[in-house]
């Protein structure tokens, strides 16, 4: 049976300080957890550096993907277009500030996996 994919959602706005420590923090959370992972970072049209924060990411990670919006829609229509661009079996939404820990991802896949 392959390993299911997980598709992380995370919008950014000025995160330029964040984006990295949140990959590492959740890179090390899935790194036991049987699924394969994408991430796909959507800029919310940030002020600041973000956007090329997450290039860098994206340029020694395979699993970055980013999105960039050509302004500040708001989380909710950067969740929207990052599941756009979803490819997973299972979608998880998660805040690039680290507000929603990363500890929690593999009790949703459990409790997605167990229906």
């Amino acid at each position: 049976m392959s390993k299911p994919l997980i598709s992380l959602i995370v919008p950014c706005w000025n995160e330029e300080q964040m984006v990295a420590l949140f990959l590492s923090e959740t890179s090390e959370v899935i790194k036991d957890v049987e699924a394969d992972f994408e991430f796909i970072f959507i800029d919310d049209g940030s002020t600041d550096n973000t956007y090329t924060e997450l290039k860098m990411l994206a340029d020694s990670d395979k699993r970055v993907r980013v999105l960039q919006l050509s302004r500040n829609f708001g989380s909710f229509p950067a969740v929207t277009a990052g599941l756009s661009h979803a490819t997973g079996d299972a979608v998880i939404c998660m805040a690039a500030d680290l507000q929603d820990p990363p500890s929690l991802i593999p009790k949703l896949i459990n409790s997605w996996q167990e229906g």
